[in-house]
C-alpha cells in the first residue's frame, strides 16, 4: 500500500511534533512585576511580617515576581530619624528600580513604620511625624 520509506517519514515526524520546543529566552531580565516591602517597627531586616502577603503573591501570580525589601533601622526609639532613613532608602530602591525596568509593575507594600515610609515616599513626605 505505501513504502516503507513513507512509514518511516511518517514515523519520524511524529517523534519531532512531540518534542517540545526549548523555551524562549525572556527579552528582558526584569520580571512583569517587582514588589519592594517594608517591616514594621523592631522587626528583624528582610520584609518582615508583610513578607507573608509578598510570598503569597509571588505564588500564586501567573506573572513573574521580583522582591526586595527596605533596609532602614525601624526603631521605636528614635521614631523621626528611622522613619526619616527608611523614606529615603525607599525613595532609592524605588528610583533604581523604575530606572532598570522602565516598563515593570511595582508594588510598594508595608506594615506599622514600613507603611508609613511608603507613604512618605510616593506622597513627597519627609519622614518626620509632625
Amino acid at each position: 500500500m505505501f513504502p516503507k520509506p513513507f512509514f518511516a517519514f511518517i514515523f519520524c515526524a511524529s517523534i519531532v511534533a512531540v518534542v517540545p520546543a526549548p523555551a524562549a529566552a525572556p527579552a528582558s531580565p526584569c520580571a512583569a512585576v517587582h514588589i519592594i516591602a517594608a517591616r514594621a517597627s523592631t522587626e528583624d531586616p528582610g520584609p518582615g511580617i508583610i513578607g507573608t502577603l509578598v510570598t503569597q503573591i509571588q505564588n500564586r501570580s501567573s506573572q513573574t515576581v521580583s522582591t526586595n525589601s527596605v533596609t532602614y533601622p525601624a526603631t521605636l526609639t528614635n521614631y523621626p530619624s528611622s522613619s526619616a532613613q527608611g523614606t529615603a532608602a525607599t525613595i532609592t530602591l524605588l528610583t533604581n528600580q523604575a530606572n532598570a525596568c522602565p516598563s515593570q509593575n511595582i508594588v510598594l507594600v508595608g506594615y506599622s513604620q514600613g507603611a508609613h515610609i511608603i507613604g512618605h515616599a510616593v506622597a513627597g513626605g519627609g519622614g518626620l511625624m509632625r
